[in-house]
């Protein structure tokens, strides 16, 4: 009854231990011995090995990896390579995680500033993403997301890259440049705390139904919200005067404000497949003429 005992407390501390993502990472000598254990080979030169295949990237000393891409179709990503402490940049694509959740021991790369991950399902993000302190940039692109942790911690997260997901919200952006939410479920645009910081927004194909948050954006350039549900272009986006690029195509607007055409760096618009009637659209047309516009009109 005793041996009962121990095996079954043994068994749930290996439960433990799995549930909680705790790989035991002072099993390994060094950063070498980490990728010589994966199932897979993981090269190291990148100009031999291509994008294409698991390579990593050593630092000056050749002893610590400080970038890796995984590229090992349909196979489980080994959890040791979160040990890799001194990591810079992680690129996972067309894997899978275990139970197709990132675990805990993420929180283990203090140093990464980079973390891509595409094609790979996501049922669960780990709550230590926002442990990430060094992390400017996040791409999660085809991952089956539906929901990511409070992000304001990231203090240092500029570029957010989440397209092909199953996203409805985002809290916690504060100081993003760039935002792509292509192809997700959002309603509206996310709140920034710094919206000032904005220079570029990607919302094509969510089901957006007002723009008018981006007039917060005074530094934005480029603004993509195709295949949404707007229909009407605030006439305050005159404000907006650093634009070059604005997309609204196939929406629901019927008329462009004239505002518009006073933007100094605008170089695209494009309003095509819309409720535009042809009345507008030749009036819209000689306003250009009229003012010698340089804008690229898409209608």
């Amino acid at each position: 009854m005793k041996q009962f005992k121990v095996v079954y407390l043994f068994f749930i501390c290996c439960l433990l231990v799995k549930c909680n993502g705790d790989v035991q990472c002072d099993q390994y000598a060094n950063d070498l011995d980490i990728i010589s254990r994966f199932p897979f080979t993981v090269g190291l030169d990148y100009k031999q090995q291509g994008p294409d295949k698991s390579t990593a990237i050593l630092d000056e000393t050749n002893s610590l990896v400080i970038m890796i891409q995984l590229r090992q179709a349909g196979s489980i990503v080994p959890e040791s390579v979160f040990c890799l402490k001194n990591l810079q940049a992680l690129d996972i694509m067309n894997m899978f995680f275990d139970n197709n959740m990132v675990p805990d021991t993420l929180s283990n790369l203090q140093q990464l500033h980079t973390l891509g991950i595409t094609n790979t399902p996501i049922t669960k993000m780990t709550q230590k993403l926002s442990s990430l302190g060094k992390l400017q940039s996040l791409s999660l692109d085809k991952c089956s997301l539906s929901y990511l942790p409070n992000l304001s911690q990231l203090k240092n997260l500029i570029s957010v890259n989440l397209p092909n997901n199953k996203l409805s919200e985002l809290e916690g952006l504060t100081n993003v440049s760039s935002l792509s939410l292509y192809k997700n479920q959002f309603a509206e645009i996310p709140f920034i705390a710094v919206p000032e910081a904005l220079r570029r927004l990607d919302m094509n194909y969510n089901p957006v139904m007002d723009m008018s948050y981006v007039l917060f954006f005074k530094n934005i350039t480029e603004i993509r919200m195709a295949e949404s549900k707007i229909p009407v272009i605030p006439s305050h986006i005159a404000l907006l005067d650093k634009l070059s690029f604005l997309d609204l195509s196939h929406t629901q607007i019927t008329r462009v404000p004239r505002s518009i055409l006073n933007l100094p760096y605008l170089q695209y618009l494009v309003v095509q497949n819309n409720a535009i009637s042809k009345e507008e659209v030749d009036s819209l047309k000689m306003d250009l003429l009229d003012r010698q516009s340089k804008i690229n009109l898409l209608i």
